[in-house]
């Protein structure tokens, strides 16, 4: 009985070793299995980072396109185009003499000023009273004295005219009383025609326009003919430009300009009905003068100093931006360039001419990139806001 017990005892042993050998196994087995699979992510893992890494720029900008749609950013692909050889100059703006007019005295008196205060500015009307020149205590009446000129000359030619019928007078002598009617009454007529009444002359606007000079004042005396006033339409201008003698041999090659007056926009006379108008024959001071016409939009004042941007005939294909595109920071030239949909990169350039609407673009920028041109500088604000070191664009 007891040699039974034991033998049990030892093949249950046997069978629990066997058992605990198998469970060994398949641990390691499952290790083993678990260890590749790990080393497998690992593999797959690194190669997602090496992948990422080799696709991220770290230049790029993330912009939203509800960004872009909320600060109109606009682009445009650049291209191999003509652009037209530019000379900087320096220039001023000058009325035209077609739309300008100097108001004379009609008589000798004394000034005077009533109703509008004259100042430079100041609008008329056609034919709107300016100033009133009296002859009140300066000398005689110049009215009343050719209204009585003209009875004077007009009885004696009615007379005349009676005594040639009777063979009284000759004929010679009634033609000259005649002539002397028809003088005082076209002197009559034509200081009715000016204003001269009552002891004064009135001086009118001869045109519709404003007030550029006042050039005499209240009380003062003037004599007929002297320059009581300017008045100008200010509707064409003339652009005066000083070129440099050293562009002596482009003068003949000018075609347009463009213009630009301290802190405004560029103004392109090809869109004002622009004209070149003449180009100087000698030098002053080593400048050669050269005319131009335009249209006035309203915003432009005479007597305003512009930098001009000449345009000449001789053009080279190149690329060029929008001159709003490029922002200047410490002598280095930016401009933005759309990779994707919601991504842009910095890119410095260097530039060459401007006609102050467009800029040549030496260096920088390849034929089909995107170029932003609207709204360049919102997103250089985007780089100065906080983005995770070496992450700047999320995918």
């Amino acid at each position: 009985m007891k040699y039974i017990y034991l033998l049990l005892i030892s093949t249950a042993l046997i069978v629990s070793g066997c058992h605990n050998h198998e469970g060994h196994h398949n641990h390691d087995e499952h290790d083993h299995d678990a260890h590749e699979h790990h080393h497998h992510d690992e593999e797959d893992d690194d190669d997602d980072h090496h992948e990422h890494e080799a696709h991220e720029n770290p230049n790029e900008i993330e912009f939203s396109e509800a960004k872009q749609a909320l600060f109109n950013i606009q682009t445009t692909k650049v291209e191999l185009a003509p652009f037209a050889s530019i000379i900087n100059c320096s220039g001023e703006i000058l009325p035209s003499s077609a739309n300008e007019a100097t108001v004379v005295a009609p008589v000798s008196g004394r000034v005077v000023v009533s109703g509008k205060t004259l100042v430079s500015g100041a609008q008329f009307s056609k034919g709107q009273e300016i100033v009133t020149i009296t002859s009140d205590g300066v000398g005689e009446d110049l009215a009343k004295k050719a209204e009585a000129e003209l009875e004077v000359t007009k009885n004696e030619y009615l007379r005349d005219s009676l005594l040639l019928s009777d063979n009284i007078i000759s004929k010679n002598h009634f033609e000259q009383s005649k002539l002397n009617y028809q003088n005082a009454k076209l002197a009559y007529e034509d200081l009715q025609r000016r204003g001269l009444k009552n002891g004064g002359a009135k001086v009118s606007s001869p045109m519709q326009g404003y007030l550029k000079n006042m050039l005499v004042s209240q009380g003062e005396y003037v004599e007929v003919g002297q320059p009581i006033a300017v008045v100008s339409q200010n509707l064409r201008l003339v652009l005066r430009v000083d070129v440099s003698t050293r562009f002596a041999g482009n003068l003949g090659s000018i075609v347009s300009a463009n213009f630009r007056a301290s802190g405004n926009d560029v103004n392109e006379l090809s869109k004002m009905q622009g004209r070149l108008l003449s180009v100087g024959k000698s030098a002053e001071n080593n400048f050669v003068p050269v005319y131009f016409e335009f249209q006035n939009d309203g915003t432009v004042l005479p007597g305003s100093f512009v930098d001009v941007f000449l345009k000449l005939q001789t053009s080279q294909n190149c690329i060029s931006v929008p001159s709003k595109s490029i922002i200047e920071q410490q002598g280095t030239h930016t401009v933005y360039v759309r990779l994707d949909e919601d991504c842009f990169e910095p890119r410095d350039v260097r530039i060459g001419l401007t006609d102050g609407i467009s800029t040549q673009i030496l260096s920088g920028l390849n034929p089909d990139d995107e170029v932003v041109t609207n709204g360049a500088m919102k997103i250089r604000l985007a780089t100065l806001s906080a983005v995770p070191s070496g992450h700047n664009h999320q995918h």
